[in-house]
């Protein structure tokens, strides 16, 4: 599990994306809905983009959530991301080279 995952879901979520001999890009998260199967890959293609993204799957039936779940991570595995579970049926998807802090709201 993400280090403060609950104030990632709960606050603001700042990304880092890392570059050689630059200032760190801050990048707001994303949170995607799913509906449908067709849906995993915009979600695919956001983390090729490099953009974090937090799919919260609570709406759909537990077997296609597992299906897209898999297929996700798929595509994670293959661009060298990271899939971290947040909740129940909820998870960030972290493109490689980008670092995740988070910062809480009061």
């Amino acid at each position: 599990m993400v280090k403060g995952a609950k104030s990632v879901v709960r606050g603001f979520v700042n990304l880092q994306v890392t570059k050689k001999k630059s200032k760190p890009k801050r990048k707001p998260v994303g949170t995607v809905y799913p509906e449908e199967f067709a849906d995993v890959e915009l979600i695919v293609e956001k983390l090729r983009n490099k953009e974090s993204v937090i799919v919260d799957f609570e709406n759909i039936p537990s077997s296609l959530a597992q299906r897209m779940l898999d297929f996700i991570s798929g595509g994670v595995f293959a661009l060298s991301g990271t899939v971290r579970r947040l909740e129940h049926k909820m998870y960030i998807l972290i493109p490689e080279g980008v670092k995740i802090s988070s910062a809480r709201k009061n």
